[in-house]
């Protein structure tokens, strides 16, 4: 019997990261399979000399309804990316939900400082998908 995954909650994948716990891949099935099967050689963007780049996650993560997996990508080293990915992240958006950085271990993409940004898309929410986190 296949195992059914059902979509993340921010709540849920707060107290997972509050617990010191990553998820690691956590996408529909569907989804996996295209990340699995993606060239891992080529370059997940394209600077065209830009220090920034914000872009929707070609594989995001599992979420529930109502949320876009958003990328900030950054061409330079990840110690500074790490102390300013938040502050950076308002020169695109002001309303995120939540931000993180993947430890070394869960990177698939370690040659490319980056953060991972959850976005409400208010256009797919429902009143009933949406709780207070």
């Amino acid at each position: 019997m296949e195992k059914t995954i059902k979509p993340l909650t921010v709540k849920k994948f707060k107290k997972i990261m509050n617990l010191g716990l990553y998820l690691g891949s956590y996408r529909h099935p569907e989804i996996e399979k295209k990340y699995q099967e993606r060239d891992k050689n080529k370059d997940p963007i394209n600077y065209y000399n830009k220090t920034l780049d914000w872009s929707l996650n070609d594989y995001p993560y599992y979420w529930q309804k109502g949320i876009e997996h958003w990328l900030l990508w950054y061409h330079g080293n990840w110690k500074e990316f790490e102390e300013k990915y938040e502050k950076w992240i308002l020169k695109f958006t002001k309303t995120y939900i939540l931000a993180w950085i993947n430890p070394p271990c869960l990177r698939s993409i370690n040659n490319f400082p980056h953060c991972h940004v959850l976005l409400w898309n208010k256009k797919l929410i429902q009143k009933k998908n949406v709780r207070k986190v």
